[in-house]
């Protein structure tokens, strides 16, 4: 009862990005889970590229209060990895007007197991996806919000 007294106390305004980031939270959890990523990628790009918003609607926001409902929602929606987040948080911050970059990093442990991370820069800083070890993944823009 208390994160449902929590929610409701929040602004307007607060309650409804955390309702649209649990949109897309689960909605990119479940898209992952049923579909290959690369269909996800193109799926993910046409939604940007459409006029208006889709799902719920996002108010004029900062792109720190986005990452802010991103990775609350995230908190309740299992199995939303990195991957998840990044891809949530990328197409809020978009759809928000910020010309927001998603980057996926790969590298190889020394026992030679593939690892990979995704994150989420904006004007060269991360907004969500920051690690301590972050220089150790070889990263590759998947998608720029500027060139949509």
């Amino acid at each position: 009862m208390t994160r449902l007294r929590r929610f409701l106390n929040l602004g307007r305004d607060e309650r409804g990005l955390l309702s649209s980031a649990l949109f897309w939270v689960c909605t990119v959890r479940l898209a992952l889970w049923v579909l290959p990523f690369r269909v996800v990628h193109h799926i993910i790009r046409r939604v940007i590229g459409s006029r208006g918003t889709f799902g719920l609607p996002i108010k004029a926001s900062t792109r720190e209060k986005i990452v802010w409902a991103v990775r609350l929602a995230s908190r309740h929606v299992p199995s939303a990895t990195c991957l998840t987040q990044a891809l949530a948080a990328y197409l809020m911050l978009s759809k928000n007007g910020q010309p927001a970059s998603l980057y996926l990093g790969v590298s190889k442990t020394t026992s030679g197991t593939f690892e990979a991370h995704a994150w989420v820069e904006l004007e060269g800083r991360i907004l969500i996806g920051n690690l301590e070890h972050f220089t150790k993944y070889a990263p590759m823009r998947l998608m720029n919000g500027e060139s949509l």
